[in-house]
Order: C-alpha cells, then structure tokens, then sequence
C-alpha cells in the first residue's frame, strides 16, 4: 500500500506498507521543497525479512533474518546552475531506533553534475558516507561494486529470484555479471570477493562502514546520433565511457584504492502507466581495466561484461 498526500504549499507526507517476497516493509514519511529547488526530507522506516536466505536474490543476509532494521533518516538536497552544466547536492543520515537489534548510524554526501561539451555530456558523482556502529546489518552496509542488499530488496526488478540468475547475484571470486547502481558504484567490483592484507592477515573488503568515491561518464550519444526508428517511442539508447575509482573501510583496514574503467551502453526502457514502476533502465557495461584484478587472473586489461539496473547518477 502506498499513500501520498498534500499537507501544505509544496509539502507532502507520505505511507508505504507492505508484506512482499517475504519483507516486512513500512515507512512514513514527509517532504518540503522550496521555490529554490531544495528539498527537505525525512522519515521512520522499518524492514523485517521474515523468511530463509535461498528466497532471496542475495546472499549474506544470514545476521539480517528475524531482526528489526529500523531507522530515523533525514536528508537535504540543494540543485545548482553553472556555465554549460548543473547539478545536485545531498547530505544525508540515518540513526537506528526503536530496535534492540541493530545499532548504527550515518551521514553521507553526494555530488552529482552534468557538464555539456559540444555534442557531448561528462557527468560524474562523489560519494562519501561514514557509518558508525558495532552491529550493522548487512543489508544496510555499504558496498564496493554498487547498490547495497537494502537498496536492491527495495526494487521490484531485483528483490527476489526470477528476472536475475542465481549465480549472477552471488558473491564470488571473480568480478561479477550483475550490478545495480549505488554505494561507491565501482562497477568492475561487482560481486565481487574482495581481499586486502594488513600487517598479520588477509580480509574481505567487498562491504564496510566508510568509504568515497568518484564515478566518471562520457556520454557520446549525439556524436553517432543512433537511430531507433518506431522503437524510439519505447527504447532512448545511450553510448559512454566510464572510470570509477574508490576506497572502502571496514573493522579489518582498507581497501586500497580500487579502480576501474570501460565501455557501456544505456536502455532507457518506457512501462506502461498500469505496471506502476519506477522506469526501467538496463546497462549493458564492459569494465575492460581493473587496477586490482582478481586472484587467478593476470591481465589488468581483459574483456569483462555485466547487465545493469538502475544508474547511480
């Protein structure tokens, strides 16, 4: 169940409710925008997952089961103009409450701007959010190569099993098929295992508490200017480069900065009106360079591909 309604000039509060694919999900919320184009948001939210690990698209949710993840979130956003270019700013935080099971908290920023060359688009985003806590769910962690459990147990496409193959959502020891955007989007690093040293052992570094990053996209779409024909109506095709590049913390140490770059290809898919969805966009990306490459393999440059939900920026 989703409600949304007006409580005065520009304001709104709004209700989510559900039991699906599993998840006790509720949240209530408002939002107040300004003439300026800020934005003031906050809310509670609540998520149970109520059923076993093999119902879900994602592994290591094991600590998460049978536990209330409940939170104050608050955020703030602030939209700016330059010469050829514009873009948003958002600071946001989260406290954990109303729950003896988790205990944690954050404050992130992100910085997302879009600059006009020629026929061209560069558009890049930092990242940043530091996170505090000794008993963090694992859904709610942050990730190297994308978008957190929690953030993909939200989304309709990518919750549950069916539409993503099993060995794709899995984490392993080579980088991965799958990535939705989000968290420090090193798309190379997708589900991907990965290890570090500090001065007595080796440790994973996929999630952790801190981390920053800064995604890069050449979009060059106009330059080629691709025709679709009747499908334009239904499919926008987008052609880019990108580079990301980043560091992620956890209790172990640090993940030394991890990057990667390659070549990728946007699909902005139109639903009809009577699927109620957010709108579907599929990336078709090649992270051709890791600076880091997986153990087994040898070559820094190699041909490496995944199918993507979602952007990040």
């Amino acid at each position: 169940m989703k409600y949304t309604d007006a409580i005065g000039y520009l304001s709104n509060y709004s209700l989510d409710s559900r039991y699906l694919d599993g998840m006790i999900f509720n949240k209530l919320g408002i939002e107040k925008s300004f003439l300026n184009g800020n934005k003031v948001e906050a809310n509670f939210k609540s998520m149970y997952l109520n059923i076993s690990d093999y119902q879900f698209n994602h592994t290591y949710l094991y600590n998460d089961f049978k536990s209330w993840n409940n939170s104050f979130n608050a955020a703030f956003s602030h939209p700016y103009k330059y010469f050829k270019g514009n873009g948003t700013i958002k600071i946001d935080a989260r406290a954990a409450a109303l729950s003896k099971d988790f205990n944690y908290s954050w404050i992130g920023l992100e910085a997302i701007n879009n600059n006009k060359l020629g026929k061209t688009y560069l558009k890049t985003r930092f990242f940043a959010r530091a996170m505090a806590g000794q008993n963090i769910p694992f859904m709610s962690a942050m990730q190297l190569g994308g978008a957190n459990n929690e953030q993909m147990l939200e989304s309709k496409y990518s919750r549950s099993r069916g539409i993503i193959p099993d060995d794709w959502a899995n984490l392993s020891n080579n980088s991965g098929h799958f990535q939705m955007g989000g968290n420090l989007n090193l798309r190379g690093y997708s589900d991907y295992l990965a290890t570090n040293n500090n001065e007595t052992d080796t440790f994973y570094i996929f999630n952790g508490k801190n981390g920053t990053s800064v995604n890069l996209e050449w979009d060059f779409t106009q330059v080629f200017n691709i025709k679709m024909s009747q499908l334009a109506k239904y499919i926008k095709l987008n052609t880019y480069l990108f580079s990301d590049a980043g560091m992620l913390w956890n209790d172990n140490g640090n993940s030394g900065i991890r990057a990667d770059a390659g070549f990728g290809t946007l699909w902005n898919l139109q639903l009809p009106k009577r699927a109620k969805a957010e709108p579907l966009q599929v990336r078709v990306d090649f992270p051709f360079f890791l600076n880091r490459i997986p153990v087994g393999e040898t070559d820094y440059l190699a041909f490496r591909w995944q199918i993507g939900l979602q952007k990040a920026f």
